[in-house]
């Protein structure tokens, strides 16, 4: 009976236990069905990230193609480097060798400015001291040409601005063509005009250069070629301007007045050539006034003479040229006027 009993305690235990391992069972099926369901969308969802990773290999292939160029100047710049760092290397050697005498000089220095201190402390200084610091180099001048004042210098232009000037003015109150009578040839005609400008050339020129010279205190080389040069320019101008005004009239007039304003910047008078702009350094040697303001320089400042007498040829070529064509005119006007006589008569 003993036996019995405790076999069913043990067959009750074991019907509890199976009861037990059934309802695990059921759990674990359970769960089994739930981890099929994740296993399937896994599978789907496997499959999309399948074919992205295959997307990206694609993209992985193309990007290794140029990690191995880069590898390569990677390569390249890594032996260049190693050049650089070699270089370095010596530089920073030779900077610390620098560093070293630099130490070194500063240490002297300090030392030589603190005897310098102490040699300068003992010093006594007074004026004569302060006006040696003060201007320790005396210089001495040498002067070539000297030109004692800015007016001095100026002359030779304003001078040549004025005698064109006159040269202007004369032609506005003096008739260049209207003759008193009947000329009998051009240069008749010519030099009944241009004895009477050149006359008046003379005066001015004369008047002018006493005014400088007595009046204003004016110093030159030479007296006597300081008149014969202001007569020679006065006349060149005068010549010049007679002939534009005689064969245009009035837009001769205004023709002399443009080159007038031309010499004012391009003749050199108050700057130098190399400091003028292109274009008045191009027509500069064209210009009447640069001659003269040339002549009149070599026979107030520097005494030049041979000089001067060269700028004095040029401009008495243009003299000579300008008489020439103006005798031409002249000329040629005179002849018409003999014609259109002679047709009334015939």
């Amino acid at each position: 009976t003993s036996k019995l009993y405790n076999g069913a305690k043990t067959t009750q235990d074991a019907i509890d236990k199976l009861t037990e391992g059934t309802e695990k069972i059921y759990n674990g099926s359970q769960q089994l069905t739930e981890n099929q369901n994740k296993l399937t969308a896994g599978i789907g969802e496997y499959n999309k990230q399948f074919a992205k990773a295959k997307a990206g290999s694609e993209q992985l292939v193309t990007g290794s193609s140029q990690v191995s160029g880069g590898l390569f100047k990677l390569l390249e710049g890594s032996k260049q480097v190693q050049s650089g760092s070699s270089k370095l290397a010596d530089g920073s050697a030779s900077l610390d060798t620098g560093l070293g005498k630099l130490l070194d000089g500063t240490g002297e220095l300090s030392s030589k400015l603190k005897d310098a201190a102490d040699q300068t402390g003992d010093v006594d200084a007074d004026d004569q001291t302060y006006s040696m610091f003060a201007d320790p180099v005396k210089t001495k001048d040498d002067a070539i040409h000297s030109v004692p004042n800015y007016g001095t210098g100026l002359t030779p232009y304003i001078l040549s601005m004025g005698l064109y000037v006159g040269g202007i003015m004369l032609t506005v109150v003096f008739p260049l063509k209207e003759a008193s009578g009947r000329p009998r040839n051009g240069f008749e005609w010519f030099f009944s005009k241009f004895n009477v400008m050149m006359l008046v050339g003379i005066i001015q020129s004369l008047i002018v250069a006493t005014v400088l010279l007595l009046g204003i205190g004016l110093e030159v080389e030479s007296t006597w070629r300081f008149y014969v040069f202001t007569i020679i320019t006065s006349l060149a101008f005068l010549a010049m301007i007679q002939f534009l005004a005689t064969t245009m009239g009035n837009p001769g007039r205004f023709i002399a007045v443009i080159i007038l304003v031309l010499q004012l910047g391009a003749s050199g008078g108050t700057f130098p050539l190399e400091l003028l702009p292109h274009f008045y350094q191009v027509i500069h040697g064209a210009l009447p006034m640069t001659y003269s303001i040339n002549g009149f320089r070599a026979v107030i400042s520097n005494g030049d003479f041979g000089y001067m007498w060269q700028m004095a040829g040029v401009l008495i070529g243009i003299a000579l040229v300008m008489i020439a064509l103006s005798i031409t005119y002249f000329t040629i006007l005179s002849r018409k006027e003999e014609t259109s006589e002679e047709q009334p008569a015939s």
